[in-house]
């Protein structure tokens, strides 16, 4: 059986589904992110996370569906192209993901698409139909994943330093403690209202407890931006969809304010789910190109697991 293989890269993670199984995995490392293009992530790096994660190598004949983000141009896509061809993967179609996004929910008449990366965030606009298709893209540096996570990361630990008198960011393991707790104190805060991060160091252990509201005001600068970008992004449309991507559904206080400032349906993408759909479509899209133009699609486990994950 040929082995089919669904891809999708963003400006920060790469997704991966094959034989069944998903992996969603960054494709820039904290010390990376302010070293790598944000355009082509670096061709060795990509490189080298493609022949690592898809071990064991594609037998040949494999084909392949690869969703790209908003800003990869044509020659962007066939640097891409060779990329692939290295790592072993001959027969790649490549698809734009907001077009393949929208065929996806099919029900709106134009949908806003956020991507956030590590150096910047897109926003793109994408019209319905018969036939799905970005009709522009719009690159903002106001706001960043990077600057993002180091505000909530020094936040709490100048709550730390006010609490307990010691400072987590010190040294290189209590930096790192605060970075890897931070998605998970990010989600029990918009979940339970606070979360407790404790940081261990020369065995003492120093804990603090922060509330939602605490990371939503640090964040509130950033909360603004995005949401700006996306109200000028969305020109007269009525019928109007907004999809962000599943981490932010996990930011304190953002979907409240989203939703209240945009007049649209805001729903989340999980993670993963545009590298299924690729799969699912191997044999569709032609191989060697570029398509910006995607049809509706009719699987509607697709529809509900976009809407499952959505803002209430």
């Amino acid at each position: 059986m040929t082995d089919a293989i669904g891809l999708h890269l963003d400006r920060h993670s790469l997704a991966i589904f094959r034989g069944g199984q998903i992996s969603v995995q960054p494709i820039l490392k904290a010390k990376q992110r302010d070293a790598v293009d944000p355009g082509v992530f670096g061709a060795q790096h990509l490189l080298d996370e493609l022949r690592q994660r898809l071990l064991p190598a594609p037998a040949a004949g494999a084909s392949a569906v690869f969703a790209v983000p908003g800003d990869f141009d044509v020659p962007i896509v066939s640097r891409l192209a060779r990329i692939c061809q290295v790592a072993g993967l001959d027969d790649v179609a490549f698809v734009d993901a907001a077009a393949l996004t929208m065929a996806v929910e099919q029900h709106a008449e134009v949908a806003l698409m956020l991507q956030l990366g590590w150096r910047d965030f897109i926003v793109g606009r994408v019209r319905g139909g018969e036939q799905c298709v970005r009709e522009k893209t719009w690159l903002h540096a106001s706001m960043s994943l990077a600057r993002l996570h180091d505000r909530w990361v020094e936040s709490i630990a100048a709550a730390m330093v006010k609490q307990t008198r010691f400072d987590p960011l010190h040294d290189r393991g209590g930096e790192r403690s605060l970075f890897s707790q931070l998605p998970r104190a990010l989600e029990e805060a918009t979940g339970d209202g606070q979360t407790r991060i404790v940081v261990t160091s020369s065995g003492s252990e120093f804990a603090v407890t922060l509330s939602s509201q605490h990371f939503e005001e640090v964040a509130a600068t950033d909360y603004a931006a995005i949401i700006d970008a996306l109200l000028a992004a969305r020109g007269e449309a009525k019928d109007l969809l907004c999809v962000v991507p599943q981490a932010t559904l996990h930011w304190p206080g953002f979907m409240a304010r989203l939703s209240k400032a945009i007049d649209a349906r805001v729903v989340g993408i999980p993670d993963g789910l545009l590298a299924k759909v690729a799969c699912s479509l191997v044999g569709h899209f032609p191989a060697a190109h570029a398509t910006w133009r995607v049809p509706k699609l009719s699987n509607s486990e697709w529809q509900v697991a976009l809407v499952k994950d959505g803002a209430p």
